[in-house]
């Protein structure tokens, strides 16, 4: 099952009668713990880009890139924090069995 982006995408070029039709670019992630949305392989670009213009298509994937980016920032700086207090955690761990 497709999960919608809030963006959406107005067809009709004078803006009389548009309607909003919802980009279909990522899957459900209920079974990951981190509720990382799952991007969809896009087979045919060319008949995408037909069915929901440039413009749209570019700023849903866009944002979905972005957010990407920002999870793997704080993957990188959680990684980083974790490297830093392992030597203290192997202190720790050390002078507990001593006192065990």
């Amino acid at each position: 099952m497709a999960q919608q982006i809030n963006t959406a995408e107005r067809t009709g070029a004078t803006g009389v009668g548009e309607t909003v039709v919802p980009i279909p670019i990522t899957e459900s992630a209920e079974s990951d713990p981190r509720k990382i949305p799952k991007a969809i392989f896009i087979d045919d670009t060319d008949a995408w880009v037909e069915k929901y213009t440039e413009d749209a298509l570019f700023g849903q994937l866009n944002e979905l890139y972005q957010k990407y980016k920002f999870m793997e920032g704080q993957l990188v700086r959680n990684r980083q924090n974790m490297k830093v207090k392992l030597p203290e955690i192997k202190k720790t761990l050390e002078s507990v069995a001593l006192l065990y």
